[in-house]
């Protein structure tokens, strides 16, 4: 394997504490998946050529340009390799591209870096709200909106996945969305340990960082940058 993937919508370079070198690559079709892979050598002699180990972490259905994926992180634990993002169902049938997504994380284990080492959890599992429009036509409407997370590191054996939500409720016969900020602890294999917390601070695309065991990240307000910290204690008092 070479690390060639086509088209690749996104890439993520990451370097492990050992000088272990893999990316994460978004392809649409060579191959259509989120796909790992993992370098022959160590960094800085890795080489593109020859050796290296590729996982698909994310299968996809379909095909075409459109994936209905989303990934936002790349990162690593103790013992193992996460990525996280938002999908559609890709096993669904009949697939589309089109439909609800929810926020995924994949752990691929670093002593057994294979399909069968790798473990898709599922966050979120939103469905359709059913509702009948101010003129009697049935309608539906996705009971949330998920926004691609982001996945911060707080330590070997634990991180912090956020992410945004435009949520929908029925009231007078149509959808009223409300946006807001959720937050979860996973373990260093991706499981939640904690349950949603739910805050005001808008995400942006800046990806958070920890600042004296707080997380940091900034958003703009008229062009003027305002900070936001997040205490991981207190999403590690809501619970499961």
């Amino acid at each position: 394997w070479n690390g060639y993937v086509s088209h690749s919508y996104n890439q993520y370079v990451l370097l492990d504490d050992d000088n272990t070198l893999l990316t994460v690559d978004h392809g649409d079709a060579y191959p259509r998946s989120v796909v790992m892979v993992r370098y022959n050598k160590k960094a800085p002699d890795a080489s593109a050529f020859g050796g290296n180990r590729a996982v698909y972490v994310l299968p996809m259905g379909g095909s075409g340009a459109h994936t209905g994926v989303s990934v936002g992180a790349f990162e690593a634990s103790d013992t193992a390799y996460l990525t996280a993002g938002n999908s559609v169902d890709q096993k669904a049938n009949p697939y589309s591209t089109g439909t609800i997504r929810n926020i995924f994380v994949t752990s691929t284990q670093k002593d057994n870096f294979s399909a069968d080492g790798t473990t898709e959890h599922w966050i979120t599992n939103y469905k359709y709200i059913e509702y009948t429009d101010a003129k009697g036509n049935p309608q539906k409407t996705p009971e949330a909106v998920v926004t691609t997370p982001h996945l911060v590191k707080l330590n070997g054996n634990e991180l912090m996945l956020l992410w945004t939500e435009s949520i929908n409720v029925i009231e007078d016969n149509k959808p009223v969305p409300s946006t807001i900020q959720k937050s979860m602890l996973l373990n260093g294999n991706g499981e939640p340990i904690s349950g949603i917390y739910s805050f005001d601070g808008p995400l942006s695309d800046c990806k958070p960082i920890v600042v004296n065991g707080n997380i940091l990240w900034y958003y703009t307000n008229n062009s003027a940058p305002v900070f936001y910290t997040l205490n991981p204690e207190d999403v590690r008092k809501v619970p499961r």
